[in-house]
């Protein structure tokens, strides 16, 4: 992994660290990658490296989940979390957030893994450690946040990281 050293207790614009992350993401797994940034900065405060080590473990589930000529999108957007959401998302909460997913179109997961795929050392045959997604989920709990999936199987699975959204620095 690559670390890219930014203050832990200063907000910081995701779509820096997600631009820092594109070149290795693109070489190191060699896969038809897309990167869609929201058009204004979106800042939020957590540890950094944490963040990265998420968007690492989402992308190399995704990378596992693909054919040889899948793909990969990466994308950050700001959203604003009402009322009407919580109803159907019990780990939301009101309130402007960053929203960064992560798509593959890939195998998707079964019916029978998806209320497991969070838990500790659970780990579907294609995986070997089943500690990725827990880490994922812990690390968005710890900074305010939640973590949602999306999948159909045999088209894919979508992961998205809600973190709060903060202003920038002055």
């Amino acid at each position: 992994m690559i670390y890219y050293p930014i203050d832990p207790g200063a907000p910081f614009n995701v779509n820096d660290l997600l631009l820092k992350m594109k070149g290795p993401f693109s070489s190191f797994f060699q896969v038809n990658e897309t990167l869609e940034l929201c058009r204004h900065a979106l800042w939020v405060t957590c540890e950094p490296s944490q963040l990265q080590q998420v968007l690492w473990n989402l992308v190399v589930n995704a990378r596992a989940a693909i054919p040889h000529k899948g793909g990969i999108t990466i994308e950050s957007t700001g959203v604003s979390i009402t009322n009407e959401y919580l109803a159907d998302h019990p780990d939301a909460s009101v309130g402007p957030f960053v929203c960064l997913s992560v798509s593959d179109n890939g195998c998707g997961i079964s019916a029978k893994d998806l209320p497991h795929i969070f838990e500790p050392f659970f780990f579907s045959s294609k995986s070997k450690v089943g500690l990725g997604l827990y880490f994922c989920r812990e690390v968005a709990r710890k900074c305010g946040g939640w973590i949602e999936v999306k999948t159909r199987l045999g088209h894919g699975s979508t992961f998205s990281i809600f973190l709060p959204e903060v202003n920038p620095p002055k």
